[in-house]
């Protein structure tokens, strides 16, 4: 498989999986300050603020990916 294949290919899960973002509907409390959700892992300190109303950042993993296919671009 040549790598302009891989890339592409890549880029097309890449694009799938921002289309699915986390709605953080099911989290749980970390210890005394956290919010964590269950399904991305991502989380919210209630002295920063706590989970914002509008959360749905890309996760990290995806933030990642991106930084792969820079480097491989």
């Amino acid at each position: 498989m040549k790598k302009k294949h891989i890339i592409s290919e890549f880029k097309k899960l890449l694009r799938y999986a921002e289309q699915q973002p986390c709605l953080h509907e099911d989290t749980y409390r970390g210890g005394a300050i956290w919010e964590i959700c269950r399904d991305c892992d991502m989380k919210w300190a209630d002295d920063e603020g706590g989970k914002p109303d509008d959360a749905h950042e890309l996760p990290k993993e995806i933030l990642d990916a991106h930084r792969v296919l820079e480097f491989l671009d």
